[in-house]
């Protein structure tokens, strides 16, 4: 058990995530600083053995060990090495014992209280780090609409526990897997790697709003891996509308629609494909206008042209697609409720 140093008390954090992550091996084991509402800490990834041939699950890192359920499994293994999906993140904040509402001594004895103002800034950093993350690595984190079924989010029910003095406090908190392989396409989801990652956690960390076109384009991803062709062109139209905006300097209220803004867009000498009239501009209006879903040709043209675009704008949330295609474990948060009987 590690003890907290002079007047200081060591808090941990278990975080579940709505939708697992999917990184690389090599980014588990690593720990990352962390600044969550003012509260300085560490981010601490799950462990690996990459010794490990087998198919596996990941395990706590030091000093989580105590920490009930699972951490993360491995998804497919390639010459890349091994894709793991991540399940949940763990923390550690240096708090004040001021703020710890217990003797050392009894500690271990029952809840410590006084710790909720850095729980409640760990979960709002965990929301941009998946607004963050679904961004950049393409992968929809966080639910965007959850199935009625899904009675709890695990994202609200954190464990946390104090350490002083070599005693540690009670945890205080308030799946099955099936492996899916998809088709690679410019809106699949990509693995993680130690750079994205480092990304992700830099735009959490200090709380980086989003903005319009980066918000647009993860929506329309969203929408076509969902299937939503019309939607996805939709979304990406009106990311074309926000880019060139930006790019063009035009005032926030203008009333220029798409077609108009790809033509000044063009006569103003911003890169654009020669044909963006017929391949992209046209099917849009008759997604918008006629409700004519598009087809996965017009998706991967226009895909190609926004991502780049966004990612010139904002290197920052620049999505990452050069990766390899991610394996998710679509996991059943389902909790069967029984009524009394009357």
């Amino acid at each position: 058990m590690t003890a907290a140093l002079d007047d200081r008390a060591l808090l941990r954090v278990v975080l579940e995530l709505d939708v697992a992550v999917i990184v690389w091996d090599h980014v588990l084991g690593t720990t990352m600083s962390i600044t969550a509402d003012g509260w300085s800490g560490r981010l601490h990834w799950p462990t690996w053995d990459s010794t490990d041939q087998e198919l596996r699950d990941a395990g706590p890192p030091a000093g989580f060990e105590r920490a009930p359920g699972s951490w993360g499994a491995m998804t497919t293994r390639g010459p890349g090495g091994a894709q793991v999906a991540v399940a949940r993140l763990a923390f550690t904040f240096e708090i004040g014992r001021a703020n710890v509402s217990i003797a050392p001594a009894l500690l271990a004895d029952g809840y410590a209280k006084g710790s909720e103002p850095v729980r409640e800034a760990v979960q709002d950093w965990l929301r941009w780090f998946c607004t963050s993350g679904s961004l950049v690595l393409c992968q929809p984190l966080d639910l965007a609409d959850p199935s009625p079924q899904l009675l709890s989010r695990p994202s609200d029910e954190p464990m946390t526990w104090l350490e002083m003095d070599g005693e540690a406090s009670w945890i205080d908190s308030d799946a099955n897997l099936t492996i899916v392989f998809p088709t690679a396409s410019p809106w699949s989801e990509r693995v993680g790697d130690i750079s994205a990652v480092s990304r992700i956690v830099d735009l959490a960390s200090n709380a980086t709003p989003v903005p319009s076109a980066v918000a647009l384009l993860g929506a329309a991803r969203v929408a076509a891996l969902r299937g939503r062709r019309r939607l996805a062109l939709m979304e990406l139209g009106t990311c074309m509308e926000a880019v060139l905006t930006n790019r063009l300097s035009l005032p926030a209220g203008h009333k220029q629609t798409l077609g108009p803004l790809t033509k000044e867009a063009r006569k103003a000498g911003i890169p654009l494909p020669a044909g963006i009239q017929t391949t992209f501009v046209d099917p849009r209006n008759a997604a918008v206008h006629n409700g004519v879903d598009p087809t996965s040709a017009v998706l991967v043209d226009a895909f190609g042209i926004l991502d780049q675009l966004v990612g010139e704008d904002f290197p920052a949330f620049a999505p990452f697609t050069s990766g390899e295609v991610a394996h998710r474990p679509q996991r059943a948060d389902l909790r069967i409720v029984v009524p009394p009987p009357r």
